[in-house]
């Protein structure tokens, strides 16, 4: 029997674990992007039992007080694309829109990031979904700091 998924967070490029050292966006302009995050959503990273497989998997975005009523979701800020399922244009991630993201080899009616037994190097590929996100900050945002969370939602059996 497997064991439930172990989700992790990590910056595909530098392998930093964004669960533990968070994404720091920086300054980003009103009527301006921010650089891109290349996002790694792994399950059951260097895993050496089988863990569920994540299934109908979606990434969202929730302010700073874990709901959705700041401007930085009910106006869309957060943009997002699932690489690994071969998306090439960025949608806006708001209270109303999730990306739906899985493995390459995830079949995209399902959105599944498999939990096989790996040893957590790039080769894993059923094991991960990659996404790019960034923020577009709209003319005439409210300045100043902006806390945020982006999560997956899933289902296992």
């Amino acid at each position: 029997m497997a064991i439930e998924p172990v989700v992790g967070f990590y910056n595909r490029e530098t392998n930093i674990d964004l669960s533990v050292e968070g994404w720091t966006v920086g300054t980003v302009k009103a009527d301006t992007e921010s650089e891109v995050l290349p996002l790694r959503v792994w399950n059951n990273k260097g895993g050496e039992e089988l863990a569920s497989t994540m299934q109908d998997c979606e990434l969202y975005i929730l302010d700073e007080n874990e709901v959705k009523l700041q401007p930085i979701v009910t106006e869309g800020w957060l943009k997002g694309l699932c690489a690994s399922l071969g998306d090439t244009e960025f949608i806006t991630i708001d209270d109303q829109t999730v990306l739906n993201i899985g493995s390459s080899e995830s079949d995209t009616s399902n959105y599944d990031i498999f939990g096989d037994i790996n040893d957590g190097e790039d080769t894993n590929i059923r094991n991960f979904a990659d996404v790019d996100l960034k923020f577009a900050v709209p003319f005439g945002a409210t300045h100043g700091q902006k806390g945020f969370s982006v999560a997956v939602k899933y289902f296992y059996t």
